[in-house]
């Protein structure tokens, strides 16, 4: 029997042909494809923004904070060629950033996930070009190697930065988030980061490109 000779990068445990990774679309190719061999991860990353938009909505029409002329204003101002970090912190629900879809939330941390940004409306630009830079590790790792060897670990190493039990040079000299800052354009006070924190975090995310690169 034909199987492929490279194995699948992710596994869906629900079904048991999808645990053979040398099957390809649960070993029913004339009825399914998955051109990336990612659908799952980039079908939750949509579900995660609309589920987020919708929410926010509610939310803000609910408590008053957000109108439909607000809405407006941000349907006006939408552009996918925006590369001001002025406009998307003036926006209200939503906006755009160098062609990533940025959602405004009420969230104890801004994120990016599903090639989307979910930021504060008092994020600065700094967090701006931050979380741009997690979008392009997202689109140079795929899916699961952002999920895995860059989500995972900000979001764990987050919850001691937000308790304060890392300070914020510290925090931003893990590799996850220092090679964020790189991609991002951030620019952060000479001596900022930790000794060799640039090179580590280059090397770490090397590593990460040769397993899960597309």
């Amino acid at each position: 029997i034909k199987r492929f000779i490279s194995a699948d990068g992710l596994v869906d445990f629900r079904t048991l042909t999808s645990v053979n990774l040398y099957t390809y679309c649960v070993n029913n190719p004339i009825r399914y494809s998955d051109e990336n061999g990612f659908a799952f991860f980039e079908t939750l990353g949509k579900a995660l923004r609309a589920g987020t938009l919708l929410y926010q909505c509610v939310k803000g029409f609910a408590s008053g904070t957000l109108t439909q002329d607000k809405i407006i204003s941000d349907i006006q101002y939408y552009s996918e060629k925006n590369t001001d970090t002025d406009v998307v912190r003036k926006a209200n629900l939503f906006s755009s950033y160098n062609g990533v879809f940025v959602v405004i939330v009420d969230a104890p941390s801004a994120y990016s996930y599903g090639s989307t940004l979910y930021l504060r409306k008092s994020d600065s630009f700094k967090t701006i070009q931050h979380e741009y830079g997690h979008a392009l590790q997202e689109d140079l790792l795929g899916p699961v190697g952002y999920t895995f060897g860059i989500a995972v670990p900000s979001v764990t190493y987050n919850k001691y930065h937000t308790e304060r039990k890392l300070t914020d040079n510290v925090y931003f000299s893990m590799p996850w988030e220092i090679t964020a800052d790189i991609f991002g354009g951030v620019k952060r006070s000479q001596g900022y980061y930790l000794d060799g924190a640039r090179e580590a975090g280059l090397d770490y995310f090397r590593f990460l490109e040769n397993v899960f690169g597309r």
